[in-house]
């Protein structure tokens, strides 16, 4: 059974009327809507602080603010930067594929509701507007083999960098912490392994996925 038909019989199980479906299709659409603004949220968490370490580590500068919030001691910065965004990747990662998960539903749960092809051009254009979405769903459209050859290479080393940016980010932060601070008390360790444990749970996120996806794939062969 598809991902698409286990959606389906649960909607059509747990969902039978169609007061049901949009009650649950307008909470759907909130949730959404406000996982999208975290999500926006994080990725300005991330390039700040990816911004910021380098220049606290290859500068003297002795204080950084950030709205109300104020670094004047940069060896803290550079100690609580790597764990920071860290866990703002993590969560990052966890939250957008809880996206993926809610979208498969809406697009659904609206094909049901009006009573139109899953995948047709009107349906389609319900789900909530993503970059990422914009950019595949272009890319299948086009009937140029040769310009969809050209998308492909393009596009895919792009988003492959976007995904493994920040873990070569944690890596060059967390050996920079190493060489600054060393490991000489507890504290030192608590910050040392803290990305580094994150960005492995971070990496296991993206293998579910992974995962969830090749079995789809599979159903749908």
């Amino acid at each position: 059974m598809t991902k698409d038909n286990q959606i389906s019989k649960i909607i059509i199980e747990q969902l039978n009327t169609v007061e049901l479906k949009e009650k649950y299709l307008n909470l759907l659409s909130s949730r959404i809507d406000e996982n999208r603004k975290t999500l926006n949220s994080l990725l300005i968490v991330m390039v700040l602080t990816s911004c910021a370490f380098p220049l606290i580590v290859e500068t003297k500068i002795s204080e950084i603010a950030v709205g109300p919030f104020k670094l004047r001691d940069n060896l803290f910065a550079i100690s609580i930067i790597p764990s920071i965004f860290s866990y703002s990747y993590y969560k990052y990662a966890a939250i957008w594929t809880e996206v993926i998960e809610q979208k498969f539903i809406l697009k659904n749960l609206t094909s049901k509701i009006f009573s139109i092809k899953e995948n047709s051009y009107l349906n389609e254009r319900l789900k909530p507007f993503s970059f990422a979405d914009h950019i595949i769903d272009h890319s299948t459209r086009v009937k140029s083999k040769n310009w969809g050859c050209f998308l492909g290479l393009f596009w895919i080393p792009t988003i492959i960098g976007l995904v493994f940016f920040p873990f070569l980010f944690e890596y060059y932060a967390v050996k920079t912490l190493y060489y600054k601070k060393g490991l000489n008390d507890i504290i030192n360790w608590v910050f040392f392994l803290t990305p580094i444990i994150t960005g492995i749970f971070t990496i296991l996120i993206y293998y579910q996925a992974g995962k969830k996806l090749d079995e789809t794939r599979k159903t749908e062969e």
